[in-house]
């Protein structure tokens, strides 16, 4: 991502002073009024004149957004221009280009990993003050408001939420002998050491372990969390040193490498999709730590060759690492009242007070929903059952209940150094799970890279 890519100074500091406004940025005049007779805030007309358009961004997955978003202009009359991008790089780009040239922006999306960058740049609005956003947190999953809420502000509606948990080929884990998936790190190594001397298969464990902001670290992480620890302190400081869990998850990691050799060394070239393609031949038992969604892959028969027979298990502790995306407001809304209307089309209820497009990416690839009410057992298996084998619903619904925010883990990874400090990390894990440096090594580099970050971020 390169932050601030044509950002001007006047427009940086005309964000600024929009965030620093706070509150003052919307009075809905009436509001109140209009609730008391019972118009719900998804429903409510607001008051405040139509802009000529909103403006959208997002990235292309499936066919979602054109088959949804032409709605919005039949039921408020505003036109829409939807700006959709492929994903990764090129997205951030136009964002920043947007926001740079002082151009419209009222919606985007932004991944919990890359939010650090928008928020740095002003291009994030905070929802606090719009009507009905209290009735909507009380519907979040508590690991999706405690990633869409940071120091008491709000800053967006559930785009999608994801949990890192394992996926199994539930055959080759019986043909390795075991009838269900392991519960503790020591049984793991059990059931990889029996799968390989039985030649089941060579390596029993891939990871998304490339280098990356979320693949590469988010597998150290997860581990890390499972064992009981986290990567910093509450209070920013690294929690690295000898004797930590963070030292303990590392070297289990390492030791799956080059001790047992029960994790495929293609593991550190591979990120999330090369990953799942590699593991749709079938050559593997586990997935590790994969993001729960890419189970609508694994399962897809037009993708995978082991399709219907893989599920998802939760992470020993049942400590479980999970992340809430969202769709934002910006401050380069023409209009933040209809903005929120249009931030609760996408991210909400629509007027008939359902939960409409959250259902809708459930339903077409997968996209775990933000708000309890979807998530529920009846309309999740409904939803998401042409990638569900029969009897798996209630597992994977329990990671969502078991999941903690990866803030929780990683406080710091909204500050402006995180990004520079994660570099450091995919170059020395990536060592030290090849065996060039020792896990000790490792993590007192780590630790030092956090001051030089600091003077770069």
């Amino acid at each position: 991502m390169k932050e601030g890519k044509g950002l001007t100074r006047r427009n940086f500091l005309k964000a600024a002073g929009a965030v620093g406004a706070g509150l003052s940025l919307f009075s809905p005049a009436g509001i109140p009024e209009i609730f008391a007779q019972g118009v719900q805030p998804w429903a409510y007309v607001p008051k405040a004149a139509k802009p000529k358009k909103l403006v959208f961004h997002s990235w292309k997955w499936g066919e979602r957004y054109d088959k949804y978003l032409p709605q919005w202009e039949k039921e408020w009359g505003i036109p829409l221009q939807s700006e959709i991008t492929p994903p990764g790089p090129s997205q951030f780009d136009k964002v920043y280009q947007m926001f740079g040239a002082g151009d419209q922006l009222d919606v985007m999306t932004s991944l919990l990993t890359d939010r650090a960058g928008f928020l740095k740049a002003g291009i994030l609005r905070p929802i606090n003050d719009m009507p009905g956003v209290d009735e909507y947190v009380k519907d979040f999953h508590d690991f999706a408001r405690d990633s869409l809420m940071v120091d008491g502000k709000i800053w967006g509606l559930p785009y999608f939420v994801e949990t890192w948990v394992p996926i199994y080929y539930i055959d080759k884990l019986k043909q390795a002998g075991f009838d269900k998936p392991f519960s503790t790190w020591e049984e793991l190594v059990e059931q990889g050491l029996k799968a390989k001397k039985d030649k089941v298969c060579e390596y029993p464990l891939l990871w998304p372990a490339g280098v990356g902001t979320e693949q590469l670290p988010g597998c150290w992480y997860g581990i890390t969390w499972s064992m009981g620890g986290v990567i910093f302190e509450k209070d920013g400081r690294p929690a690295l040193g000898p004797g930590s869990a963070a030292r303990k998850a590392l070297q289990w990691f390492q030791d799956s490498f080059l001790k047992w050799k029960i994790t495929d060394p293609r593991s550190l070239g591979v990120r999330f999709i090369p990953a799942v393609k590699a593991y749709n031949m079938g050559q593997h038992i586990y997935l590790m730590v994969q993001r729960d969604y890419y189970l609508s892959f694994t399962n897809d028969p037009a993708q995978s060759t082991i399709a219907g027979k893989t599920a998802v298990c939760g992470l020993p502790g049942n400590r479980i690492l999970g992340a809430g995306h969202e769709y934002a407001m910006c401050t380069s809304t023409a209009s933040p009242e209809w903005a929120w209307k249009l931030l609760q089309f996408v991210g909400g209820k629509t007027k008939d007070g359902k939960y409409t497009f959250p259902n809708m990416q459930l339903e077409m690839i997968m996209l775990g929903s933000g708000y309890k009410s979807v998530m529920t057992p009846e309309n999740f298996s409904a939803k998401a059952s042409k990638w569900l084998v029969k009897g798996t619903a209630d597992a994977y619904l329990a990671t969502y209940k078991n999941a903690s925010s990866v803030l929780k883990a990683v406080p710091v990874m909204f500050q402006g150094w995180y990004r520079v400090w994660v570099d450091t990390l995919n170059v020395e894990v990536q060592k030290c799970l090849r065996g060039e440096i020792t896990v000790d090594q490792c993590c007192d580099n780590l630790t030092k890279a956090v001051d030089e970050a600091k003077k770069k971020g």
